[in-house]
């Protein structure tokens, strides 16, 4: 999970949110024959570099049924007495559909391997719980430090783990938890990151990262190396990203081309 930097100027929501405040998520779908909710979807995946805003996997190809508007607190809760959830900018994030489409259910067991909002929905359910204000229960990507080392990946399983020193001299913007550390676990269960299939598409950009460090090392191309690392570790976002991070960081050769 990667910090994300939503836009402050007005919008279609923010204008439709001004001139109907009590009005619910479903009217502003509807309204102007749905164009401007189109729009508004289409805005948060482009501030999001087309990625999942919890699992961070690269939505660009992907058709619009698999591409969901989530409310981080979400909107089956009462309206906020101070502030409609429903309308609230900034309480929305682009997100997948967390293992529910087609092509995975063929592939993976659910629930077992739902993620994201789908999971964190199917807690809900399960838990019966009713407050679902997240804020604070679990990280929240627009209050998330950048960058960051919250998470450690292991290599064996591509399983995230909360990084526990980083952890420990790290502190979260409104944390229920005791620890940083706490969050970062309660985060990895909510939302259900290492669940296999997510494991699995980790451990496919390592044993890639592997591969080209292999070679590299083999044909004495250090260049290929240094391309590899500006590429994954600068300008726009990559599938993965937060993953992509740690393996450049965990890496000595990369993190040394890294600090130049």
């Amino acid at each position: 999970m990667r910090k994300i930097f939503k836009s402050t100027e007005e919008n279609e929501l923010t204008r439709f949110a001004e001139a109907h405040p009590n009005s619910k998520w479903s009217d502003f779908r509807d309204y102007n024959q749905g164009t401007d909710y189109k729009i508004i979807k289409s805005k948060l995946f482009f501030e999001q570099s087309e990625l999942c805003a919890y699992c961070e996997s690269g939505l660009h190809q992907v058709g619009e049924n698999n591409r969901r508007v989530e409310h981080f607190h979400s909107k089956s809760d009462a309206i906020d007495e101070q502030k409609n959830i429903h309308l609230d900018w900034y309480n929305l994030l682009g997100v997948c559909v967390g293992g529910s489409d087609h092509i995975s259910k063929q592939s993976f067991e659910l629930p077992a391997n739902l993620s994201c909002d789908a999971y964190k929905a199917h807690i809900e359910s399960v838990e019966n719980i009713t407050d679902k204000n997240w804020k604070g229960k679990v990280l929240f990507p627009l209050t998330l430090p950048e960058p960051h080392r919250l998470f450690i990946l292991d290599k064996a399983t591509g399983e995230l783990h909360p990084n526990d020193a980083y952890c420990a001299e790290c502190t979260i913007e409104g944390n229920i938890f005791e620890s940083t550390q706490e969050l970062v676990g309660e985060t990895i269960r909510v939302f259900n990151l290492n669940c296999d299939r997510l494991n699995k598409a980790r451990l496919k950009v390592f044993h890639f990262f592997e591969r080209q460090f292999k070679l590299a090392r083999q044909n004495r191309d250090i260049n290929r190396i240094k391309s590899l690392a500006i590429h994954w570790s600068r300008g726009k976002p990559l599938s993965y990203q937060t993953t992509r991070n740690i393996i450049l960081k965990d890496n000595a050769t990369t993190s040394k081309i890294l600090q130049e």
